[in-house]
């Protein structure tokens, strides 16, 4: 009986350790998303981090090659992470986007706010588009 009590408590001790041991994924994806938001070269704004059963799926939008293998390496080597799926894309430009800035008085620049601003409000009451207004 003596061996039996001695061989259930050897069997929850070691299960108490597997699960202390074993970092839940939200931790797992909150400490990735941390490192990003820490890191210069990865915009975390632009990356989301899903986490389940220690699989991580890296997903969203960077600038540069370099930002998406760095981003890869934070993910990888954080604690309790087992894989890392990349769902990254890099942007690519069609074009290089070299048209000048207009050159624009402060009264332009502050007309063109203006005429944004009543242009939104007058959207956001109208009823037709925004139903939830009325």
């Amino acid at each position: 009986m003596r061996k039996r009590i001695t061989e259930a408590l050897a069997v929850l001790v070691a299960a108490c350790a597997l699960v202390a041991c074993a970092t839940p994924d939200s931790v797992i994806t909150a400490k990735i998303k941390a490192q990003m938001m820490a890191d210069q070269a990865v915009r975390s704004t632009d990356i989301n981090v899903d986490t389940k059963d220690g699989m991580v799926t890296v997903t969203g939008m960077v600038e540069t090659q370099a930002a998406k293998d760095h981003a890869m390496s934070l993910a990888r080597q954080t604690k309790g992470v087992k894989d890392v799926v990349d769902m990254i894309s890099v942007k690519v430009a069609a074009h290089r986007g070299d048209a000048p800035e207009p050159n624009r008085s402060l009264g332009e620049v502050i007309d063109d706010a203006t005429i944004t601003m009543r242009v939104k409000t007058q959207l956001l009451d109208d009823p037709a588009v925004n139903p939830d207004y009325s």
